[in-house]
């Protein structure tokens, strides 16, 4: 097995905690689920299907039942959409977080060869 030399161990651990903190960070900033139009969602579902129920028993003040499935339908559909935006927002978030981390190993590898050769510009050479 090949040793491995003291800066590219620096790098490891620093990939890996820069790692960890964008890990974290991105996960604990992540959107939210949207809860408000879940439950307004919700509510609508119910009343429709109250409504649809006194329709098939034949209540006279309520719509037709085609009315109401064109309604119920039109709200599922909507709420896909809602999931949709949702999931495209989450998946954005966390590829912005990926590419974080990615420029961040990027700028710690140059930053450790930059002061590589700064040192080996220090040392004496040996001439022969």
């Amino acid at each position: 097995m090949n040793r491995i030399n003291g800066w590219w161990r620096l790098w490891m651990v620093g990939a890996a905690i820069s790692g960890l903190v964008c890990g974290w960070v991105g996960s604990s900033t992540l959107p939210t689920r949207p809860f408000q139009a879940m439950e307004d969602h919700a509510l609508r579902s119910n009343t429709l299907m109250i409504e649809r129920l006194n329709a098939k028993e034949g209540d006279p003040t309520s719509r037709s039942d085609y009315e109401i499935r064109k309604d119920i339908n039109t709200l599922q559909d909507s709420m896909k959409n809602i999931m949709g935006i949702y999931n495209q927002r989450k998946l954005e978030h966390q590829l912005t977080f990926f590419g974080i981390w990615v420029l961040s190993c990027l700028g710690l590898y140059f930053s450790i060869l930059t002061t590589r050769w700064i040192i080996a510009g220090f040392r004496k050479t040996s001439t022969r």
